[in-house]
């Protein structure tokens, strides 16, 4: 492979920077107007209201993800 194709050009920054400063503005705004939680146990349990499939969805991720390093 050529050297240079290693290297990030500048619509690659610009794509990165796009995405860090989307990702920072979805936070911020769900930090200043998104329903806040006041105990410990609605903030980590999701107050016991959550439906099953995202749980499972993020059950299987988290197997999948540790595969590898295993």
């Amino acid at each position: 492979m050529d050297e240079d194709s290693f290297h990030f050009k500048w619509a690659d920054y610009v794509v990165f920077s796009l995405v860090l400063l989307l990702s920072a503005a979805i936070g911020f705004y769900y930090a200043c107007t998104g329903g806040k939680q006041k105990t410990t146990k609605e903030y980590l349990l999701a107050d016991r209201n959550m439906h099953w499939i995202p749980v499972a969805i993020s059950l299987a991720v988290r197997i999948q993800t540790a595969i590898p390093v295993v």
